[in-house]
């Protein structure tokens, strides 16, 4: 399954209400690292990007930061619902066939639109300070990895930081293979090779609440946080 087949599935995810990987809070440790690993400019600004995005909590918080922030997500459901749930004014624009949520009362803004297409949309040149991705590259099937770093780099500069929520565990039985997928930190380092400089920044053992949540008797199930810098 990958192009629209994939859309379709997270699609569908949105309208059965299946959404267990939303987060009912902003993320802990991502509140823990945006103030040290953000860069803010003159203005005090950090654009930030956050890729499949859903109706994410965190949109709101980093627009609280005093930075912009932007969006990008397949589904209208998701990206209505967040506005909705957070009581939040919106105009929706069209931008290159896509639709544009843009925020009346916050810097926030959401492309409704295919992740892999979202460079062509907004035009080249066009990059982040900041780009957090949490659900994003684990959601993707395996085969589109390289694609998805491709994209990541088009919408990096030098300088430009990329802090990832990733899972990493034990396939071999089969049991479950995802989504969320499995994403090891040296297989990140390979995908950028020498684009960008990868560190591995905190692991958890989460190998009790994998075997709960996804009923699957794995070895080892362990939550990273990997921080990337571009040096392109």
């Amino acid at each position: 399954m990958s192009g629209e087949g994939v859309m379709s599935y997270w699609l569908d995810k949105w309208v059965a209400g299946d959404t267990k990987w939303h987060e009912s809070e902003v993320n802990p440790y991502f509140k823990e690292y945006f103030p040290k690993l953000c860069k803010k400019s003159s203005q005090g600004s950090c654009k930030t990007l956050l890729p499949l995005c859903g109706k994410s909590l965190d949109l709101k918080w980093i627009s609280e930061q005093g930075c912009e922030v932007f969006g990008v997500e397949c589904s209208k459901l998701a990206i209505e619902s967040f506005f909705q749930e957070h009581g939040l004014k919106f105009e929706i624009t069209n931008l290159a066939g896509s639709d544009v949520y843009k925020c009346l009362n916050q810097p926030i803004t959401i492309y409704c639109c295919n992740f892999f297409l979202f460079p062509s949309i907004v035009g080249q040149g066009v990059t982040f300070d900041f780009i957090w991705d949490r659900g994003s590259f684990v959601a993707i099937e395996k085969s589109d990895r390289k694609r998805y770093a491709e994209v990541m780099l088009a919408l990096m500069r030098p300088g430009s930081v990329h802090l990832i929520e990733a899972f990493d565990y034990d396939v071999g039985d089969g049991c479950f293979e995802g989504p969320p997928r499995s994403l090891p930190f040296k297989e990140v380092q390979k995908l950028f090779g020498d684009a960008c400089d990868y560190e591995l920044l905190d692991v958890l053992d989460k190998t009790e609440l994998g075997r709960q949540r996804f009923n699957c008797n794995f070895s080892s199930f362990k939550v990273g946080y990997y921080h990337g810098v571009c040096k392109k």
